[in-house]
């Protein structure tokens, strides 16, 4: 064998053995950082994680973590306690041309949301995804509800399948999130909402700070028609203190024969 092919088998070889590493790397790091997220929560932060469960494997990996939700403006003890989720997650760790390894995951509410969330969407796991860890070890994630149709005691609540996409970097979080249609009715009310959207930005996911904002392209009742309401909220932390600000704008409103246009609320 001459030196030009042992030096293609060498680097052949390097490839080979490179590629069949990825799969653990990615694995371990995948362990790790979930490991680091679970133990090193932020006291007084709006997202904790706990009980985390991770079955680590060489190809996939696979387990449960509970997350809960809370807000620190919560005034009752019970909505400062937060939402209770379990999280379930397989994750595929070959690399592909997107990154480094695939995942689908679904959310299960936990105690008294679980009946809450079964009577609203019919299924106990109403939301699931599937997504990528990137090659900058970023996380992007698509999402998707299925349809609402709740009634009772004469009220109808439907609201039309929704989607969204989540990016998650390092403390960055980034969510946006649509649906087309919400109607609610009742003997003597109709509610209608056209085109809604949420967008949350968060620079430090842990401290809750960032921007969230709300779009509804229509909005109307028997009564009144809304047109680009919009409501955006920005929080930023200053010497260990958070600072909200709060803009709404509506682009019109008409009821009746009268009509306001353009108003900053």
């Amino acid at each position: 064998m001459n030196l030009a092919s042992k030096i293609g088998c060498a680097a052949a070889a390097t490839v080979v053995a490179g590629v069949a590493a990825l799969p653990y790397m990615s694995s371990r790091e995948v362990a790790r950082t979930l490991q680091d997220m679970a133990a090193k929560p932020v006291k007084g932060g709006n997202v904790v994680l706990s009980h985390l469960a991770h079955k680590a494997g060489w190809l996939s990996s696979e387990g449960t973590v509970d997350v809960t939700l809370r807000s620190r403006c919560a005034e009752d003890e019970e909505a400062q306690q937060g939402l209770q989720l379990r999280v379930q997650y397989q994750v595929q760790h070959w690399p592909t041309p997107a990154g480094l390894s695939a995942f689908t995951w679904t959310v299960t509410p936990q105690g008294e949301a679980a009946e809450a969330f079964k009577a609203v969407f019919g299924q106990a796991s109403p939301l699931s995804g599937d997504g990528h860890v990137t090659w900058a070890r970023g996380i992007q994630s698509a999402m998707q509800l299925p349809a609402v149709a709740l009634s009772r005691g004469g009220e109808v609540l439907e609201v039309s399948p929704s989607h969204g996409r989540l990016t998650v970097a390092g403390r960055r979080v980034a969510l946006e999130w649509e649906t087309e249609q919400a109607q609610m009715r009742a003997r003597d009310m109709a509610f209608k909402l056209q085109a809604m959207s949420i967008s949350l930005d968060l620079d430090n996911w842990q401290r809750g700070t960032g921007d969230v904002a709300l779009h509804i392209k229509q909005a109307s009742t028997r009564e009144l028609a809304l047109e680009g309401l919009s409501v955006e909220t920005s929080t930023r932390e200053h010497n260990g203190k958070l600072d909200s600000m709060i803009r709404n704008h509506l682009a019109r409103a008409t009821w009746g024969q009268q009509e306001l246009k353009d108003m900053a609320l």
